[in-house]
């Protein structure tokens, strides 16, 4: 059994409709797709996505994409 400590993100949609990104085991629906820690760093330093201020999922950050984020 192969045992992996990094955590998994998921690119979603939120109830909503926004874009983000969350910690998650499993797809929360057909469409979701995984990415690695290191493209969620890259589009956090290219500042495609944001980390909502105040929002949590599974205890870890919700970061949205800031394409149509009010400034």
């Amino acid at each position: 059994m192969k045992v992996n400590a990094e955590k998994r993100w998921l690119i979603t949609t939120s109830n909503d409709g926004c874009v983000v990104i969350v910690s998650a085991e499993e797809k929360t629906a057909p469409k979701d797709i995984f990415i690695s820690s290191d493209c969620l760093k890259r589009n956090l330093k290219a500042k495609k996505f944001i980390k909502h201020k105040t929002l949590k999922y599974n205890d870890s950050p919700v970061y949205v994409l800031k394409e149509g984020v009010p400034k």
